[in-house]
């Protein structure tokens, strides 16, 4: 294409560019946070529950696994048994990340290389049990 106006060319070609940039934004950055989204969605029942007392969150966190599950984690240091917790946190009904998915409610107790880490970043009370509390919303088996 010839212009015969320099100043329309390079409107034209600006245009063009931001028009690029923005599909190319669109195609790897929304689908990102479409999917962020869609995780704290999943999680917040589980995160604005309530704690046990003398119970503290030491980090929560969801992801999305490379099978199409969503998993929505916190570790909790307590003074409470996994029995104790799993019944504490099962007064809640979750709902799956997508239609169609079940829920299942999980307490594990941390192994001892993730207590290392707790210890090694100062998070670490002798005092306290820590577990992993867990949502995960998958295809039903």
């Amino acid at each position: 294409m010839k212009f015969k106006n320099e100043k329309l060319k390079n409107i034209l070609t600006t245009i063009l560019l931001l028009a690029f940039g923005a599909a190319v934004l669109g195609f790897f950055y929304v689908p990102q946070k479409i999917e962020e989204y869609q995780c704290n969605q999943f999680a917040k029942p589980l995160f604005s529950h309530p704690l046990p007392e003398n119970s503290y969150s030491v980090q929560a966190s969801s992801v999305r696994d490379d099978n199409g599950g969503t998993t929505a984690a916190a570790i909790i240091g307590t003074q409470l048994t996994e029995e104790e917790l799993y019944e504490f946190y099962a007064d809640t009904e979750y709902a799956p990340a997508k239609e169609g998915e079940v829920v299942e409610l999980n307490v594990k107790a941390l192994d001892e290389d993730s207590v290392k880490v707790l210890r090694d970043a100062g998070k670490y009370r002798s005092e306290d049990k820590y577990y992993f509390v867990y949502i995960y919303s998958s295809k039903a088996e």
